[in-house]
């Protein structure tokens, strides 16, 4: 994981903390609404979102990737895997 102090996007330092989240909340969440646990995703006590107000660009730090136990698990659901999708469209364009 890592603690941005920059943008990782455009590298500059003009960054605001737009929310801080308990990473606590967040398995709390995860469990409550998709059944699944991230506890192992999640080497820290919170996770900021941020923005740059350079490039504009939202992210969340420290960055926190998926692994296959979470991407199966995602998989069970209806919802996951659609055939129309508003990116597709985009995505072909």
């Amino acid at each position: 994981m890592h603690e941005y102090s920059e943008c990782p996007l455009c590298s500059s330092n003009k960054i605001k903390r737009i929310h801080k989240i308990n990473t606590e909340d967040l398995v709390d969440i995860y469990k409550r609404s998709l059944n699944l646990d991230c506890k192992h995703l999640l080497n820290s006590e919170h996770i900021c979102y941020l923005n740059c107000s350079i490039c504009n660009l939202y992210f969340f730090t420290p960055a926190v990737e998926g692994d296959e136990i979470f991407y199966s698990s995602l998989q069970e659901n209806d919802w996951y895997y659609l055939n129309d999708k508003e990116e597709y469209l985009n995505a072909s364009t």
